[in-house]
């Protein structure tokens, strides 16, 4: 079998021992009784299946078994759990042989695939103005472009414009109709635009319908496919994807265009529909657009039995696209945090960033059907790191446009720390010296590989401590950099599983962190840095922002953002002196404490968003404006990372090379 089928490709035995596996899978076979697949040892494998030839058929007549070959898509489509004869079975375990050989060869073929990467010059920003502008898609002939945005004479509104690829003229083709859901599409001819909307259904439930439109100008949509969405078409137009919302679940379904009441379902659960240009695939995701994580998978329109998860990792999905070659697929995907663009082969072997966008979102992607431009929708956002004080309504920016996380003040007060994100998604270590008086600042930046932005921690005025984590080992390791040379040195043995939140007493001899477990529980260890014993102070709740009051007298934590329970909620204190942690607040979070530990600072979420303090009793010291989580407090100086929009999202171009 390997001589015949798999002649002159690398494919190894173990290949050809997993396809036979697959077979016996899918027709239900047992290896030790086989009724269609016998094992012949030392020698192969033997078909034992009885075979009918109807007496009727052309292969009757002919006194041969023909195999027929497989046209791209089912000329007709059966129902999920329909009888098969004898003969369909035979001419199903020979279409599951026949796509076992190509998997292998497919598999060696695609790990040649060539990588795609963009020309960052060519970047172009294709929209503009006062409203957002989204959901680019290609036309199949290449001349048109759908978007969404809108107008200011239908404000409040969004609709969908054509635009011509060559001269760069618009064409309104809805009014006032705010398509949602999934993503607009072209039909296989581009002579209409088919898009969803929602309705209100039975009960106050909302349901989409898809609507259709010519794409030459304004006319009345109609009704497409009713409780439906995401529609996606076969090259030759025969066939069309789409999400069904049933009641129990969000099914993909394929139906002819000639007959859309009749429907094949693909897959409990899709999303996005994507036809390769060859039209051999379908691509979709498990991931609502409208907010749900899930993965990409492609399934094969020859039998629709070939079926891979090509992500394998649950994260938030939006838009997908072929490249022109059929070899690989770009996507949205938010599984660096952000949702950007990125390129897997169809084997799965190779999934890295396509586009790296520094600070901000992009999604939405399509490619021309030349392959040579990209177009997708990118909306930028900063989080920058901001100076104030106390009793002072002035606020001084310290970064611009930039992606910070976590924020820390050295023990003097005259340094700070964050955590900035790069555009290739690594993290740097910030440090920014504030100076005295009118001094310049400096700033200094070291690689953290693998850290977790929540665990930064001052040991003293040259060294951080930060956790990183070890997905290998499935242990956390606490590392020291010295801010001078950036030489990173191992803090103590590793943690045992996932640690956050990281907190060294100021005495330096015991390290704080909170523990999650492979159940999601979390507790709060305490490890002695000399003889490494370790001890659980906390459990059972959800713990966040460790913070040792000055001396290292006692430890406090708090929720994380008021997610907790009202047992667990609000800012608690912990010390040896005490049978039990104490609540010392009941609404705030992230506690960070005066230098005489006589005065609680801390964050409230809601109506008494800002910052607050508690002496004797709690009073707002300053009000955040935008949204602010990350900040610190050293004496009357407030550091703080404010989330700011810069720009609407809109339409950017990038041409793409092999």
């Amino acid at each position: 079998m390997l001589e015949a089928v798999w002649k002159g490709t690398y494919v190894t035995e173990d290949t050809l021992v997993h396809a036979v596996r697959e077979i016996r899978r899918a027709l239900g076979d047992d290896k030790d009784n086989p009724r269609f697949i016998q094992t012949v040892p030392r020698q192969g494998y033997r078909f034992v299946g009885e075979v009918f030839v109807e007496a009727n058929s052309d292969e009757a007549k002919k006194g041969e078994i023909a195999f027929a070959p497989f046209a791209a898509f089912p000329e007709k489509l059966v129902a999920p759990g329909a009888t098969e004869s004898r003969k369909s079975i035979w001419l199903g375990f020979a279409a599951l042989l026949t796509v076992a050989a190509v998997t292998a060869g497919f598999i060696y073929f695609y790990k040649q695939s060539p990588n795609y990467k963009f020309k960052s010059e060519t970047q172009k920003q294709l929209t503009a103005g006062e409203f957002s502008a989204g959901k680019p898609s290609f036309s199949p002939d290449g001349k048109l472009m759908l978007c969404v945005w809108s107008l200011p004479e239908t404000r409040g509104f969004g609709d969908i414009f054509v635009v011509s690829v060559a001269d760069g003229r618009s064409l309104p083709v809805t009014s006032k109709t705010n398509p949602s859901g999934d993503l607009p599409v072209f039909t296989s001819d581009s002579n209409y635009v088919v898009y969803s909307r929602y309705q209100s259904g039975n009960a106050g439930s909302r349901l989409p319908d898809l609507y259709i439109v010519p794409s030459s100008g304004l006319t009345e949509p109609r009704i497409y496919i009713p409780e439906a969405a995401g529609a996606g078409f076969s090259p030759d137009g025969k066939h069309v994807a789409y999400t069904k919302h049933l009641v129990s679940n969000k099914a993909l379904w394929l139906s002819p265009t000639s007959d859309l009441e009749a429907h094949l379902e693909i897959a409990p659960e899709g999303f996005t529909p994507r036809f390769s240009p060859d039209g051999k695939w379908l691509a979709y995701t498990t991931s609502n657009p409208e907010k749900g994580l899930g993965d990409l998978w492609i399934t094969d329109t020859a039998t629709f039995t070939e079926r891979r998860n090509l992500t394998k990792e649950l994260q938030q999905l939006y838009g997908l696209t072929w490249t022109a070659d059929s070899r690989s697929i770009i996507f949205s995907s938010k599984r660096s945090g952000l949702q950007l663009l990125w390129q897997v082969t169809l084997d799965g072997a190779e999934l890295k960033p396509l586009l790296p966008t520094f600070g901000g979102y992009a999604s939405a992607p399509s490619i021309a059907p030349d392959g040579k431009t990209l177009v997708f929708q990118y909306g930028r956002v900063a989080k920058n790191l901001m100076l104030a004080r106390i009793g002072n309504g002035q606020t001084e920016n310290l970064t611009t446009d930039e992606l910070h996380e976590w924020v820390r003040f050295s023990p003097s007060g005259k340094k700070l720390a964050s955590v900035v994100q790069r555009h290739d998604f690594g993290k740097d270590l910030s440090i920014t010296e504030l100076g005295d008086g009118n001094s310049a600042r400096q700033n200094k930046r070291f690689a953290l590989p693998d850290s977790n932005p929540e665990s930064v921690c001052w040991l003293d005025e040259k060294r951080i401590a930060y956790l990183a984590y070890d997905i290998k080992n499935a242990q956390t390791k606490a590392v020291v950099v010295n801010t001078e040379n950036g030489m990173p040195t191992p803090l103590a043995t590793p943690f045992s599983g996932a640690a956050e939140w990281l907190a060294v007493n100021p005495d330096g001899k015991t390290a704080a962190v909170v523990i999650t477990d492979a159940d999601k529980k979390q507790k709060i260890v305490l490890r002695n840095l000399e003889t490494h014993a370790v001890e659980t102070i906390a459990e059972g709740g959800d713990y966040a922002a460790l913070r040792w009051l000055a001396g290292g007298s006692a430890l406090s934590w708090s929720a994380p953002n008021r997610s907790a329970s009202s047992e667990t909620s609000g800012i608690w204190l912990w010390s040896r002196e005490q049978t039990a942690p104490v609540r010392v607040v009941n609404d705030g979070f992230s506690p960070v404490w005066s230098k005489d530990r006589s005065t609680l600072f801390f964050s409230k979420m809601g109506e008494k968003y800002g910052l607050w303090q508690k002496d004797q009793n709690e009073k707002p010291v300053y009000d955040w404006t935008d949204n602010v989580v990350y900040f610190d407090v050293s004496g009357e100086q407030i550091a703080f990372i404010q989330a700011k929009e810069i720009v609407k999202a809109q339409i950017y171009s990038v041409e793409l090379e092999r």
